[in-house]
């Protein structure tokens, strides 16, 4: 098999050779060991990386960590983190194409969430609006089809389940929710409930606005 070693002194020139000092029972000099020595940790180190590059690189079930973080990255996966599992990280990524095709999607919420062995059951509730009315829904909130703002279409529940086993939704699994719905509720619907299944209890959102799109569209900075 080639390896550097045995052929980097080789591009250099003659000149290198002959004044090459401190020769040794090889007939090799300072210069030529120590280009031998590097050539060998390459030969050792760093060509089966190159030689195995899908792997280390692109395959995001093999790479090595530092290439999942960028595949990630590239991917959009770092916007949605739903465990520091590598596992899982590495199961994000492989199916995140399958995914985005799905983005938004009630299919795109279960793929999410089974990552963590997690479902969800949904619910959605349709808003009407009307124009110069007085139509009221959820809360006193009084909405107009022409009073300028982007509205919701519909709002939705979502009651999380464990795909396996039993137990109230741990404060990381919540969060992982959290961003899961950041990262795929579309523009035109928002959440309305988020329910812990083992529990029935309702998860507080707080000020929890996962994309701001409701706002007024004829406001100029």
């Amino acid at each position: 098999m080639w390896n550097l070693k045995d052929n980097i002194f080789s591009y250099f020139g003659r000149y290198e050779k002959e004044i090459d000092p401190n020769k040794d029972i090889n007939n090799k000099g300072t210069l030529e060991r120590f280009n031998e020595s590097m050539a060998e940790e390459f030969d050792v180190v760093y060509a089966p990386l190159i030689t195995n590059l899908f792997d280390n690189v692109l395959n995001p079930v093999t790479n090595l960590e530092v290439y999942l973080d960028c595949l990630l990255e590239q991917l959009g996966g770092e916007e949605v983190i739903i465990s520091l599992d590598l596992t899982i990280q590495r199961n994000l990524v492989k199916y995140i194409h399958d995914y985005y095709r799905v983005k938004g999607t009630i299919l795109g919420y279960q793929l999410l969430l089974s990552l963590i062995s997690l479902e969800g059951v949904f619910v959605e509730f349709d808003n009407d609006f009307t124009f110069d009315g007085d139509t009221t829904i959820l809360d006193d909130d009084v909405r107009f089809l022409d009073s300028g703002a982007c509205n919701d279409c519909l709002e939705y529940e979502i009651t999380v389940n464990r795909i396996t086993g039993a137990g109230d939704l741990t404060e990381a699994e919540t969060t992982a929710i959290k961003n899961i719905i950041k990262f795929n509720q579309p523009i035109n619907v928002k959440i309305r409930t988020l329910i812990d299944g083992n529990s029935g209890a309702p998860i507080e959102l707080g000020d929890f606005d996962p994309v701001a799109y409701n706002v007024d569209y004829f406001t100029s900075n």
